[in-house]
């Protein structure tokens, strides 16, 4: 399951480990972008902006330096095991 906390772990690692301090662009497919979408702390963090044009298309949007970016073609990886 996607969630916001996943995300925020993975950029605080990326900076750790880098020292960037840029946007990142995260791509999703639709079962991320609706896994995101039910996690409670994303709903907090983007209350109210369900008016808001690019929850309503799923257009790219932006919130804690992710440009989030839907897609189709988002890559799949596989565990082995």
């Amino acid at each position: 399951m996607l969630a916001l906390g996943v995300v925020e772990d993975a950029i605080a690692q990326l900076r750790n480990n880098t020292g960037y301090a840029g946007t990142v662009n995260l791509y999703l497919d639709n079962v991320s972008m609706r896994q995101l979408f039910a996690d409670q702390d994303f709903k907090l963090m983007y209350q109210g902006q369900y008016g808001a044009e690019e929850v309503r298309t799923l257009r790219p949007f932006q919130l804690i330096g992710v440009n989030f970016i839907p897609t189709t073609e988002a890559p799949v990886q596989t565990h082995a095991g």
